[in-house]
């Protein structure tokens, strides 16, 4: 796994098996509400780009002023 600094938000990804993917998001204390709580999810090859995506929308779209 990588560590390292991130701006907001990282969605990581661990692979696992039976073509399924374990997916976290770490975030910073301003998105804390938005994911901070959130359990990790498994989710199929299939729908992992889908899912992906949706968090980094999630993640973009709370940072912009009211």
């Amino acid at each position: 796994m990588f560590q390292g600094q991130f701006n907001y938000a990282s969605v990581v990804i661990q692979p696992m098996d039976m073509g399924s993917n374990k997916v976290t998001v770490k975030a910073r204390d301003e998105l804390a509400e938005l994911f901070g709580n959130a359990p990790a999810k498994i989710v199929s090859d299939e729908n992992l780009p889908i899912l992906a995506r949706q968090l980094a929308l999630h993640a973009t779209v709370s940072l912009r002023d009211p």
